[in-house]
């Protein structure tokens, strides 16, 4: 879909763009350049998790020239199986690249790439992984409100608008720190999170649950979505605020009532966020969630508590994703047991789960250029999926992840 990149420009170009893809069969997104990075796979997924859509596709490699290498394919390609899309729509199979073929969204996948003879065995890898990724249903353990609402509020028809770029880059913060610390999680719209029930400690939406819920800088909730907080809180889900409290009309006491404190943001929130930032990084830089990992933009952070158990992530600037951040976020959510890992650079890896009635699904994905050694403890006796050969086989808990690689785990 257009300009479905950040949360300024959706609104712009979609509206709500959640709204738009549950009117789709099997909701979808595409990805160009060799650019890797950004929150919008992860959205596309978590309303096919919503629908019960069996497949999340997604067209991937245009516009990426022809400089394009197959080991950019599986870069790609591992990035967007890590946030749910479990079908690759390759861009494109030229019959001819004569004229303006040559220029138009290149390269060619067929015959005129330098690739072309390795890649039955490209095809196999991609063929592996979708299928496993379309057996059963997702496994998360967190929800993270997607605030369109107050993106609503808002937006102003430019990309330019302070409080939309702030709310957008509180997004793909918040989506990079839950990823270092190996937590998978939905986007829920407004109406999402008003069909959720409480039960038993968890937040329940048709067939996943949610251990917590977190609410990136909203500076509005309607009505229902203020009682399903108060409905989740008294019934033991993990509430977390980030940057500041809803404090648009009637939400104002609202937040008052809960944190016993004025929720409007102070002004040099929003000094770091005048200009549309996160949109030149997602062209500039092709790692997109390494650069904001290695370069995270100072900001304080302080955990302020409120009533019921409700938290707020008070920042001077925004939720960077520095390790700092990681670790607070971890403290608050606990650390992910399932499974669990050990070892040094363990925040590259990415994990992403499902679930059948007989097993556990686990896809591990490197991030970055480096290698990472990791061990990795499942609850139950697991087995490793090599997804370039098919087999299933042992394997010891010590792991050796190479750049932008990525592994598949059965438990049972």
């Amino acid at each position: 879909m257009l300009a479905e990149e950040t949360g300024a420009t959706q609104v712009r170009a979609q509206g709500n763009i959640l709204e738009v893809l549950r009117q789709m069969h099997w909701p979808g997104v595409y990805h160009l350049t060799k650019k890797q990075g950004g929150s919008f796979p992860r959205i596309a997924s978590s309303v096919a998790h919503y629908m019960g859509s069996e497949r999340v596709p997604c067209e991937a490699f245009g516009s990426s020239g022809w400089g394009l290498r197959l080991g950019d394919m599986y870069r790609i390609a591992n990035w967007l199986f890590a946030n749910g899309v479990n079908m690759i729509v390759p861009h494109a199979f030229y019959l001819s690249t004569e004229g303006f073929r040559y220029y138009e969204y290149p390269p060619s996948q067929f015959f005129q790439a330098k690739f072309w003879p390795e890649y039955g065995e490209f095809a196999d890898y991609i063929r592996r992984v979708s299928y496993t990724l379309s057996q059963g249903v997702h496994d998360p353990d967190v929800a993270v409100l997607y605030p369109v609402q107050s993106l609503f509020a808002h937006h102003d028809l430019t990309v330019f608008n302070r409080f939309c770029n702030f709310i957008s880059a509180e997004i793909e913060n918040l989506h990079v720190l839950l990823g270092m610390i190996h937590m998978d999680y939905d986007f829920l719209d407004e109406k999402m999170v008003a069909e959720c029930r409480v039960s038993k400690g968890r937040l329940r939406l048709r067939k996943e649950e949610y251990r917590a819920l977190i609410i990136p800088a909203a500076s509005y909730l309607p009505p229902e979505v203020r009682q399903k907080v108060e409905e989740s809180l008294a019934g033991g889900v993990k509430v977390i605020f980030t940057s500041w409290t809803p404090f648009l009309g009637e939400c104002e006491k609202w937040s008052k009532e809960i944190f016993g404190r004025e929720p409007k943001p102070k002004r040099k929130f929003l000094l770091h966020h005048r200009l549309p930032w996160l949109l030149l990084y997602q062209w500039l830089g092709w790692n997109l969630e390494y650069v904001l990992m290695k370069f995270p933009f100072p900001s304080a952070s302080a955990v302020l508590e409120g009533k019921e158990g409700a938290v707020l992530i008070d920042t001077t600037s925004g939720l960077s994703a520095s390790r700092k951040n990681a670790r607070l976020l971890q403290g608050l959510l606990g650390k992910q047991r399932d499974p669990e890992f050990e070892g040094k650079n363990t925040e590259f890896l990415r994990l992403f789960r499902r679930r059948t009635d007989t097993q556990k699904i686990y896809f591990v994905a490197n991030i970055s250029g480096k290698r990472v050694k990791a061990r990795l403890h499942f609850p139950r006796p697991a087995k490793l999926l090599d997804f370039t050969t098919g087999n299933i086989q042992e394997f010891e808990e010590r792991m050796e992840f190479h750049p932008f690689s990525a592994m598949g785990f059965l438990s049972c």
